[in-house]
């Protein structure tokens, strides 16, 4: 998995009625607080009268056993309750939770649905996991088209996904130089698996010069960036590459960090809006095991 944390984002008043507005921003309160259980108090009276916001608020305390005891089933009901209220946030958590079979029967093609609802209200992570169900189904041009939805909204895996059905030819033309593109566009928003394979295509000589020097740079880059596999890649290039051009390769690669802030690359390493357990996010896979 390339995330091990979770990001997440409460939803905050934002809508009009006001004697609901009043209460729901006490839950606020309670929770910024760390009362939780004054939260999931003042919640659970508006979720009981149908507020999709605070039934979506409430399930992310039931997911976490926060001021309450842990319930999955309850937080992927409440979810489903808010989702059909349309609320895009509700929606991209309960197609996690149908993908991964948290608090309800695993089942994909309810995940695809409900991924494709938050997809279309303009949600690109969901549109990103949609585009990786589907791509897994062979359906290669609808994933191609919920990827590109995504890397437009700067999705980082988006962009690796797109590199990596060039690099293999899924419903493409297999071009390595279109990968390449790509992928470096993964690697600017701090995306790892990106940096692993611009690596491996320097170091094959696929759609730029065989450079193994430049292989071992973004791999040190990949390291920064937290990527698991760069390690393992690395002892495979290391006896290959002369002492001088790792010394110049070290330089190169400090270099690209410093024009690429890490704080950008620690915040691409959280998950958007999640409220589910972190492994129920769908990751693009690498493009190879090794090199």
């Amino acid at each position: 998995m390339k995330r091990s944390t979770l990001a997440i984002v409460l939803i905050t008043s934002g809508f009009s009625v006001t004697c609901f507005a009043a209460d729901f921003n006490v839950g606020m309160q309670c929770y910024n607080s760390g009362d939780f259980g004054c939260a999931s108090r003042e919640w659970q009276g508006l979720a009981d009268k149908g507020v999709g916001q605070a039934q979506y608020n409430l399930a992310l305390l039931y997911s976490r056993g926060q001021g309450t005891d842990r319930d999955l089933v309850k937080a992927a009901q409440l979810l489903e309750s808010a989702a059909n209220q349309g609320l895009v946030q509700a929606q991209y958590n309960l197609g996690l939770a149908y993908l991964a079979g948290l608090g309800v029967e695993k089942n994909e093609n309810t995940a695809i649905s409900w991924f494709q609802k938050a997809a279309e209200l303009g949600d690109p992570n969901a549109a990103d996991n949609l585009g990786t169900i589907l791509e897994k189904q062979k359906d290669y041009e609808n994933a191609m088209k919920w990827y590109r939805k995504a890397a437009d909204a700067g999705i980082a895996e988006a962009d690796f996904n797109i590199g990596s059905m060039y690099d293999l030819g899924k419903g493409v033309q297999q071009d390595p130089v279109q990968a390449m593109q790509w992928y470096r566009k993964g690697a600017d928003l701090g995306d790892g698996a990106s940096l692993c394979n611009i690596a491996i295509l320097y170091y094959n000589g696929e759609g730029v010069k065989m450079d193994r020097a430049k292989a071992y740079e973004y791999l040190l880059i990949a390291q920064q960036a937290g990527e698991p596999r760069a390690a393992s890649l690395m002892q495979w290039v290391d006896d290959k590459v002369q002492k001088k051009d790792k010394d110049r390769a070290m330089q190169q690669a400090q270099a690209w960090i410093s024009s690429h802030p890490l704080h950008r690359f620690i915040s691409n390493f959280s998950a958007p809006d999640a409220i589910i357990e972190a492994d129920s996010k769908v990751e693009p896979q690498p493009v190879r095991a090794g090199l």
